[in-house]
This record gives C-alpha cells, sequence and structure tokens, in this order.
C-alpha cells in the first residue's frame, strides 16, 4: 500500500475512534444527568429474591407501576408507590406491593407457585359408585375423575365393587392436561343355593336358572333371588356378588304355603287365644294357618260366658267361623244409711234399699240424697256369689266442718276462727248484779250452727279496701269507727262478694229492707254470738267480764280508760296503765279464753241485730236467734278505750244507736254453711 494510502486510512481510523469516544462522552454525560435527576427524586435500589431456583433462573420482573428500571435480579426505582409483577414459565405469576418499609430493607423474597396438571379419565363401563384413589388416597366417587395435580409421577386407581381393579401412571408436567380411559375388568363368582325341602325351582334377575341344589357363574353385581315349591310360601331375596365376596353361599329353609282362617265376633273387644297365644281381636279376624293343622281357639270378654271352638284347617277357603258370647249376670244387694236415690252407670235405678241383677262387667253405683254429700262405688258382680254394696252417706253440713280450716284469712286480710259447736248461754244479767241495767233482760239462747267470727276488730287499713279502692293504701291498724250500720252492712256484703258467698244483708236502692237468716256470707256477730264468745267460750261456765268474774281489773286485760286518758274522759280506772290514752292496734292485748283480741276496750262494736228491751216469753228458749227485720236502732256490745265504770266492762252491757260514733267500730262473721 501506499505511504498517502496509509496515511488516509490511519486518520480514517482516528476519525472513528474520535466518534466513538464522543458517543461514549455524550452516553456518560446523559447518564449522569438521569442519575443526578433520580438522586434529586429520591432513587433506590430493590433486590428482588425470588424461589425457588427453577423459577429464579427464569423469571422476569417488570414494574406494573411506580417509575424505574428492573435490572438481573433488582428494580432501579424512584421510591414511593411501586408494584412488581414476577413470571416464570411453568409458574402462577405473583404480585408484589413496595411500600416506605421495604425500601428501608432494600428486599422483597417472592415464592412462585407450580402450575398443577390436569388429569381427566373415565372408566369403561362409567359406573357413577366407581372409587377412585391418588396415590392410594380416596379422591372421589362418579364415574369420571377431573382434578388437578402437582408436577411429578402420580398414580391413578379406579375401583368398584362388582369389577376388578384399574390403574394408570403419568408423570406430569407443569400446567400439563392428561386425558385417559380405564377399563374395569368384570368379577368372575358364582351363587351357590340350597333348600329345605328341596329341590325348588330357582329364578335369577326373573330369568329361570334351574333347580336346587345349584351353584350359577355370574359376573359381579346385585341378582334378585325367587325360589319356588309347590305348597311353600314364594321366598324372594338379594344377593352382591363382589370383588371382595365373589362367591354367595344361600341355605334357604321353605315354609308351608298358609291359608287363611276368619273368626267373626260378638261382642267386640274380647281376648282371643289361639293355640295358646293372644290374638289381636276384632269383629272379624283373619289369621293363617298352615293346611291340615288343628287349633283351639278360645274367645272371651269380661261380663260374657266365653267360648271355645276346635278346627281343622282345609286348603279351600272355608265359611268364616262364628263366635257370639252370651252374656252373665251376678246378684247386687244395695243399701245406704239414710235411704238415698242410687244410679247405675249414671241411670236412676230407684232408692235404697234394692236388690239388682247386673252384667258381670264393672258398674259404678252413685248415691245422692238431698243435704248429703253423694257417694259412688264400683263393683263387678261375680256371676256365682251374691255381693252387697253398703254405704253410710255424710252430710253437707258434716262435710264441710270437717274439711273447713280453723282458722283462715279472707280477701280483706281479716283473721277469722271456727267454732264447731258453740253451744248454750244465758244473755243478759239477774238482778242484783253489779252494774246491772234495765235494758239487759234474761234470755236463753242455744247456739247450734258453727260459724266464723273475726279474730280482730276490723281495720282502718282493711275497710278502706272496700271505701276507696285503687288508691294507695297505708298500713293503718286501728279499728275504723265513726261509720252507721248501714255502712257495715255494706262492707259485710262486699266481703261476700269478693269470695262469691251468698249476701246477707238486703238492700232496695242503697236502702236495708232485711236479712237473709240461711245465707252463709258476711255479716256482724249477732249479739248472742257476741256475749257467748265473751263470757262463755273456752270456759266451764259463764263469766261477768270478759276476763272473768273479778271486778278487778287485770292488768293489760285492754286498751280501755287508763291512768294515760285521765283529762280526756269523766271517768278512768286508778292504778290501770294500758299504754294508749286513745285507740290502740288491733292485737296488742292478750286474747281471751276463746281465742278472741279486744272484746274488752279499744272500740265498742256493731251487732247484727236490732235494739229491743221487749224481754223474751218465760220459759223460751232461742235456737241461733238472727234478727231479719230492718229496725233503725241496732245493738252495740262491748266497751272501749273510754270505758272505766264496771257497768259498761260487763258483758251484758248493750246499748242501741242509729247513728255510728268515734267510739264504735265492727266485727264482721259468717256461718260455716248456708240453710237453717
Amino acid at each position: 500500500m501506499k505511504a498517502v494510502e496509509l496515511k488516509l486510512a490511519e486518520a480514517q481510523r482516528r476519525r472513528w475512534r474520535n466518534r466513538i469516544m464522543g458517543a461514549v462522552v455524550v452516553a456518560l454525560i446523559a447518564a449522569g444527568s438521569v442519575l443526578v435527576y433520580f438522586g434529586q427524586q429520591g432513587i433506590g435500589h430493590l433486590k428482588v429474591g425470588i424461589a425457588p431456583d427453577d423459577a429464579a433462573r427464569i423469571a422476569d420482573i417488570r414494574i406494573e407501576e411506580g417509575t424505574g428500571m428492573a435490572l438481573n435480579s433488582g428494580v432501579w426505582a424512584l421510591k414511593g408507590r411501586l408494584k412488581l409483577r414476577i413470571l416464570a414459565e411453568g409458574f402462577e405469576p405473583d404480585e408484589v406491593d413496595v411500600s416506605g418499609s421495604t425500601w428501608d430493607r432494600g428486599k422483597v423474597e417472592v415464592v412462585l407457585r407450580e402450575l398443577g396438571a390436569r388429569l381427566q379419565g373415565r372408566t369403561e363401563p362409567e359406573m357413577t359408585d366407581t372409587l377412585w384413589y391418588l396415590n392410594d388416597i380416596l379422591v372421589f366417587q362418579g364415574p369420571r375423575l377431573d382434578t388437578l395435580v402437582d408436577a411429578g409421577t402420580h398414580e391413578i386407581n379406579a375401583r368398584h365393587a362388582y369389577y376388578g381393579p384399574a390403574t394408570w401412571k403419568v408423570v406430569a408436567d407443569r400446567g400439563g392436561e392428561y386425558a385417559f380411559n380405564l377399563p374395569l375388568p368384570p368379577v368372575k363368582g358364582k351363587i351357590s343355593i340350597t333348600t329345605r325341602p328341596g329341590p325348588a325351582r330357582v329364578s335369577l334377575n326373573s330369568v329361570p336358572a334351574g333347580r336346587t341344589p345349584l351353584e350359577i357363574e355370574v359376573e359381579g353385581g346385585l341378582y334378585r333371588l325367587s325360589i319356588e315349591q309347590d305348597g311353600y310360601e314364594l321366598l324372594e331375596d338379594t344377593v352382591r356378588v363382589t370383588s371382595e365376596f365373589p362367591r354367595v353361599d344361600r341355605q334357604y329353609e321353605l315354609k308351608e304355603s298358609l291359608f287363611p282362617v276368619t273368626f267373626e265376633l260378638s261382642p267386640q273387644g274380647g281376648t282371643l287365644i289361639l293355640d295358646g297365644s293372644v290374638v289381636t281381636a276384632q269383629e272379624t279376624v283373619t289369621v293363617h294357618l298352615p293346611a291340615g293343622s288343628r287349633h283351639t281357639l278360645h274367645y272371651s270378654k269380661p261380663g260374657y260366658v266365653p267360648g271355645s271352638v276346635e278346627f281343622t284347617v282345609g286348603k279351600d277357603p272355608a265359611k268364616p267361623f262364628r263366635l257370639d258370647l252370651a252374656p252373665s249376670y251376678g246378684l247386687v244387694f244395695i243399701d245406704s244409711h239414710p235411704g238415698a236415690d242410687i244410679t247405675v252407670n249414671g241411670k236412676m235405678a230407684g232408692q235404697t234399699p234394692q236388690q239388682l241383677t247386673l252384667q258381670t262387667v264393672p258398674h259404678t253405683i252413685g248415691f245422692s240424697r238431698p243435704g248429703f254429700v253423694p257417694e259412688t262405688r264400683r263393683i263387678t258382680p261375680d256371676p256365682g256369689v251374691a255381693q252387697q254394696v253398703s254405704v253410710t252417706l255424710v252430710s253437707e253440713k258434716q262435710q264441710r266442718l270437717e274439711s273447713s280450716p280453723d282458722e283462715y284469712s279472707n280477701s280483706a286480710g281479716i283473721a277469722m276462727k271456727l267454732f264447731k259447736h258453740p253451744g248454750a248461754i244465758v244473755l243478759g244479767s239477774l238482778r242484783g248484779e253489779i252494774g246491772r241495767r234495765a235494758n239487759e233482760p234474761v234470755r236463753e239462747v242455744r247456739l247450734t250452727r258453727p260459724f266464723y267470727a273475726g279474730i280482730h276488730e276490723v281495720t282502718i287499713e282493711q275497710f278502706r279496701l272496700f271505701s276507696a279502692p285503687g288508691q294507695v293504701q297505708t298500713a293503718n291498724r286501728r279499728p275504723v269507727t265513726g261509720i252507721d250500720w248501714t255502712t257495715a252492712a255494706h262492707f259485710c256484703n262486699w266481703l261476700s262478694a269478693q269470695e262469691g258467698l251468698v249476701p246477707v244483708y238486703r238492700f232496695s236502692d242503697s236502702r236495708f229492707v232485711g236479712s237473709n237468716p240461711d245465707a252463709d256470707g258476711y255479716r256482724m256477730l249477732t249479739e248472742a254470738e257476741w256475749e257467748w264468745l265473751a263470757r262463755k267460750a273456752g270456759r266451764t261456765r259463764q263469766t261477768l267480764f270478759p276476763w272473768g268474774d273479778s271486778d278487778i281489773v287485770p292488768s293489760k286485760i285492754g286498751n280501755l280508760a287508763d291512768e294515760s286518758a285521765r283529762g280526756m274522759v269523766p271517768l278512768y280506772i286508778e292504778r290501770y296503765n294500758d299504754g294508749y290514752p286513745q285507740f290502740s292496734e288491733i292485737g296488742l292485748f292478750k286474747e281471751n279464753a276463746a281465742g278472741i283480741h279486744d272484746l274488752a276496750g279499744n272500740a265498742r262494736e256493731w251487732t247484727h241485730d236490732g235494739y229491743t228491751l221487749k224481754p223474751p216469753a218465760d220459759n223460751t228458749i232461742e235456737t241461733d236467734p238472727l234478727d231479719t227485720g230492718n229496725s233503725a236502732r241496732r245493738t252495740i256490745k262491748g266497751s272501749s278505750w273510754q270505758s272505766a265504770s264496771l257497768t259498761e266492762l260487763r258483758a251484758a252491757w248493750r246499748d242501741g244507736n242509729s247513728t255510728g260514733s268515734d267510739e264504735i267500730g265492727f266485727r264482721v262473721a259468717r256461718y260455716l254453711y248456708p240453710g237453717p
């Protein structure tokens, strides 16, 4: 080459070197500018760790959100929100959100999940109850398998009871799809059948198969057996031939054919026994028995003569056997004291004494008499022995007397005490008796009707339940006073209505018109009852005062005009102090011999009876006197907190009034039962 050409070539090379160097310098200047810009914006480097190694070698890192670039296994990007997407063939893609704390660590870890392989298989034939096993683990039941598995080697087994097992192996790649068919080999089996007695005809799935003893070769499956023999019942069974039990052995005991035998029974509802065994009995009964067999039938029912029959079963249907039982009877003597009407099973049968012939079934004998408690007896007559039923009736009054409580608290909270056998008393006072007044005539009285008496006088609190219903009640256990007799009678009728009792007092337009002496409702004590309670009840003899015969007032016997009432009353009892200058609460002082409180002191009491000065006729004994008139003036009994004289403290003291006062209260009573 010439020198000039060499120089030209050298110059050309220098120009290319200068151009390359210039391009490098420009590139370096540009890169520097980018780095300067990123540095100003807060550029960061983030290392991305990818597992497993198979995925790491082929992974591709992409920036979905944010500014930066992915280089090798890391990312340069502006710090802030950054979303990365990692992809690798054969693995499921994954996404990573980069936050401030992740930038601080400078590294994220990603584990990619391998894509599974899809296996789709079917059996020939297809069976709904085929069991599919994957690597010896049951995973599905059905005619077809469709499942996902991890990449690798797998073994599929299909099993069915009527077929042999089938196996298929596969080496599955990531994301691969594999379809396969598994032919199921049929099971070869045998069914062996013997019968007693034999031989018998055998059908398999309704197809004749021969006579027993019989051995049939079959494939796996479900088979219906029918076994027939003349004179014996058809026998049907189902057997299964499976891979686990390919051989089935059956030994059958045939039953003789049974023929229907019908019995018509009258009456219904008895006990039917066939050869010692009870048979459900209805009007018509049909049983099935072997031909030629002999049997005994027995039928019975209470109240009837039993019947029996012996018979032999024929091969042809026979006419029904009929058993009609005849009723059986027994003699029953029925009596009562006192005499009563009688019923048999609710139907009238006359009066006692009575002789009846009754069927030998249970009967209910009823006894009734006005004023007495009804009685019933159950009896089953005996056909061979006469029987007797006898009762003693208890009066309704006696029954109520025996069953009623000795004490009870009524609907107003008033404590009541029962006096079952009151007895006799002489009311009033004899001439010469200390403190006697002219209005105290002597009266002989006999109290026979049981009655309840209030243990205490009616209180303000109890009375307000009647006079101020619905209002808030405050406790006030002092006796109510200042009410007239008619208001007290209204209270008694109200109390009777609360408890469903017959009212004693009769009113017409709020005007009292009389009393009902037969009522069992509440009322005030009669004068005779009050005086009996005050001076005779609980004692061997009657006394002058509620506490006895002594004219010296015992200490704390009642709320009387004591030293504390001095200045408030015209007369007081010296050296007597009961602790209450005026009214006290009920029940604070000792009860008297009858168990009744405050018959001496606290408040005087209205009684039921009208006030009269007329003496009784000579040699007259009054029984249970109860005034039925409408007298304007009513009798008042007892002393009060204002009483101090022996005249007023005596049990015979009495007075009459038509209006109330702040000294007069009342006490309630009632007869135990209605009637005279």
